[in-house]
């Protein structure tokens, strides 16, 4: 069976609450040593205001809203730090309320060729239905939804599509989507970062890989 290298990925933190973005600037960071001084000297800021603020710092880009923080890297030797980046926010704004919180990850696989990534589409959607109706119909979007059984208590999105990065590709999309409730509910979220963000990621990670690996496989045979 041929490699299917994941050419670009990228993940991210988000979480759903109430925010004041305006405090989260770059010197802000540098001040409680969140990032280091030369990252936030070289930060580039889009925007830094009450509504909002989005930065991009070395590996990191943060955009807060009002009602939604997002941290994201699109390095991999840094999927560890931004863990430590958002738990180490919250520790210091604890009392900054959120009851949800997705943990994403995107993936872009090259398949070995057109034809290869043609029959992956038609095993995911095949298109005898369409046969009569539609003229060349070919697979955009497809969302599965359900449990994971190694996470208790997280639902998990699966999205797939044609990558819009790497010809002939394959995109999957991971968001690992988890609740709590109660006047702790932040500090349970951040305590689920802390103990399940490696396997979280590795768990994405080989989901994906099963699902090229094991769709190829089964294209070819068909």
């Amino acid at each position: 069976m041929p490699e299917f290298p994941c050419e670009v990925e990228g993940t991210n933190i988000t979480l759903v609450g109430h925010f004041n973005p305006s405090i989260f600037q770059p010197s802000w960071l540098v001040a409680y040593n969140l990032i280091r001084k030369e990252e936030g000297d070289e930060a580039k800021i889009q925007v830094i205001a009450p509504q909002v603020t989005s930065f991009t710092a070395d590996w990191l880009n943060l955009v807060v809203s009002q009602e939604r923080f997002q941290a994201s890297t699109n390095d991999p030797s840094h999927y560890e730090p931004l863990r430590d980046l958002v738990t180490g926010i919250f520790l210091l704004l604890e009392h900054t309320p959120f009851d949800k919180m997705g943990l994403n990850r995107n993936m872009h696989f090259r398949m070995p060729s057109v034809e290869d990534w043609h029959a992956f589409g038609h095993l995911l959607a095949p298109k005898d239905i369409w046969s009569g109706l539609i003229v060349k119909p070919g697979l955009k979007s497809l969302i599965i939804e359900g449990l994971i059984e190694i996470i208790p208590g997280a639902t998990i999105r699966v999205k797939v599509e044609p990558s819009s990065r790497v010809h002939p590709g394959i995109y999957v999309g991971t968001n690992q989507h988890h609740e709590a409730s109660g006047a702790d509910a932040a500090r349970q979220l951040m305590s689920t970062l802390r103990e399940k963000w490696v396997e979280s990621q590795e768990y994405a990670r080989q989901l994906a890989e099963h699902l090229i690996n094991e769709g190829y496989s089964r294209a070819t045979r068909s």
